[in-house]
């Protein structure tokens, strides 16, 4: 039987191969990756994840991004994706109850809402 690190190793290499193949100009589900950098961290109670950053290619530059980011058109451009894009589930609560609410630190939720049971609602 192989250890519980071994197999994780080899789940997140799979993963990464599928994202940023190691052969020269191959492309990866989210296309030509130019480099990335990631580092592994634990939670609260001890389980792992992973934190990792792709640069792709044909991306802005640092100091393009630094500059379109002073642009108040890129800002909101970047707000509206965020609002869109990032989400979060607390029922019956909107975001001025959420930010008040009493802080658990060290709390891992391991089971988001399933968006294909019949009681998911958006």
């Amino acid at each position: 039987m192989q250890d519980y690190t071994g197999t994780q190793f080899r789940t997140v290499s799979t993963c990464l191969e599928s994202i940023a193949p190691r052969e020269a100009n191959s492309r990866g589900i989210i296309g030509l990756v130019n480099g990335y950098i990631g580092t592994v961290e634990a939670q609260g109670r001890g389980t792992l994840h992973l934190h990792i950053l792709f640069w792709l290619a044909g991306s802005p530059t640092s100091e393009l991004m630094q500059a379109s980011l002073q642009s108040e058109s890129f800002q909101a451009k970047i707000l509206a994706y965020i609002k869109k894009t990032i989400r979060a589930d607390i029922k019956a609560h909107d975001g001025p109850t959420v930010v008040a609410l009493t802080k658990t630190p060290s709390v891992a939720y391991s089971r988001p809402p399933d968006p294909c049971k019949p009681h998911y609602k958006l």
